[in-house]
């Protein structure tokens, strides 16, 4: 069965353009992807206390870093 691909809406792509242009939506969301693929590569479960969805962005990092080292 073919699928159908929904229609375009101007309005959030024209909001998706703006978003991208802003440096710290693009930071945040590097650091959100970051984040979840961490979670998944080191095994956290969702609503875990390190769970991705659970700390600040700009913390994120600093958190992995913690992680990494504590497990070596």
């Amino acid at each position: 069965m073919a699928r159908v691909a929904r229609p375009v809406d101007p309005r959030k792509i024209r909001h998706l353009k703006e978003q991208i242009q802003d440096p710290y939506y693009l930071q945040d969301a590097v650091d959100s992807l970051a984040g979840r693929i961490t979670d998944r590569l080191l095994g956290f479960e969702e609503g875990s206390p390190f769970d991705a969805s659970q700390r600040l962005a700009s913390t994120s990092r600093n958190d992995i870093a913690v992680l990494l080292t504590e497990r070596e």
